[in-house]
C-alpha cells in the first residue's frame, strides 16, 4: 500500500473510531439520564407527586436568581409550552447558563397540603380587635376561617391574575419563596381562628378567591 493510501486509511479509521466513541457516549448518557419529564408533561399532571423525578428542558432566559448564601440558585425550566420553577442548592456545572439545556432532579409538591391565609386588612383589624376587646385571652390564630389546599389556592390566585393554573405550586418554588417556613406549608397546616370567632370578630374576607381578587384589583 502506498503511503498516501495508508494515510487515508488511518484517517478513515480515526473518523470511524470517533463516531463510535460519540455513539457509545450518547448511549451511556441516555442510560444514565434515564427518562425525564418536560415542563409540559408536568403541567399536564403526568409526573408523579412526592417522588423523585427528572425534569428536562431549557433554562429560561432572565430566570436565574442567586441566593444570598452563594449556594442557592433558582431558575425556570421551559420547553416552549410550559414552565417549571426549580431551586438548587450547591455548585452548578460550568456549562450551566441561561438558554442552555438542563436536566434537574427533585420532587413536586402534591398540592394537597392545607394552607391557612388571611387578608392584610383582616389581619390589622384582628390585631386592633384583640387589643380593644376583653373577650380574648391568650393566643389568637390570625388566619381566615376557611383554609384551602395548595391546589385550590393556586387556582384562586391564577383566577385573580386571569391566568391558567394546571398544576400545584412545586415544592421547590415554595422553598424559594418561603425559605424554612415552606416546611410548614408542605407539611400541611389547617388552622382555624376559634378564639377570634368566639369573641365575635367579623372577617371581611372569608374566601381566598375573594381576597385575592380584591388584592389584584387594587
Amino acid at each position: 500500500m502506498k503511503p498516501k493510501s495508508q494515510r487515508l486509511a488511518l484517517v478513515g479509521a480515526a473518523i470511524v473510531a470517533v463516531l463510535l466513541a460519540v455513539l457509545l457516549a450518547m448511549w451511556g448518557l441516555r442510560e444514565k439520564a434515564s427518562y425525564f419529564y418536560t415542563p409540559a408533561e408536568i403541567s399536564a399532571g403526568k409526573a408523579p407527586s412526592g417522588e423523585p423525578i427528572r425534569l428536562g428542558g431549557m433554562v429560561e432566559r432572565g430566570s436565574i436568581k442567586r441566593g444570598g448564601d452563594g449556594l442557592t440558585i433558582s431558575f425556570v425550566v421551559t420547553d416552549g409550552q410550559a414552565q417549571t420553577p426549580v431551586t438548587y442548592r450547591g455548585i452548578v456545572p460550568d456549562l450551566f447558563r441561561e438558554g442552555s439545556g438542563v436536566v434537574a432532579e427533585g420532587r413536586l409538591g402534591d398540592g394537597r397540603q392545607w394552607t391557612s391565609w388571611i387578608h392584610l386588612d383582616d389581619l390589622i383589624a384582628l390585631v386592633e380587635f384583640s387589643i380593644a376587646t376583653t373577650a380574648i385571652h391568650g393566643a389568637v390564630n390570625a388566619v381566615a376561617p376557611n383554609p384551602v389546599t395548595n391546589t385550590d389556592f393556586t387556582r384562586a390566585l391564577a383566577s385573580a391574575l386571569h391566568r391558567p393554573a394546571i398544576f400545584p405550586v412545586p415544592a421547590a418554588a415554595l422553598r424559594l419563596l418561603l425559605g424554612e417556613m415552606s416546611q410548614v406549608v408542605l407539611a400541611s397546616q389547617r388552622v382555624i381562628p376559634q378564639a377570634a370567632a368566639r369573641a365575635g370578630f367579623q372577617f371581611r374576607f372569608t374566601e381566598a378567591g375573594e381576597a385575592l381578587r380584591q388584592i389584584f384589583a387594587a
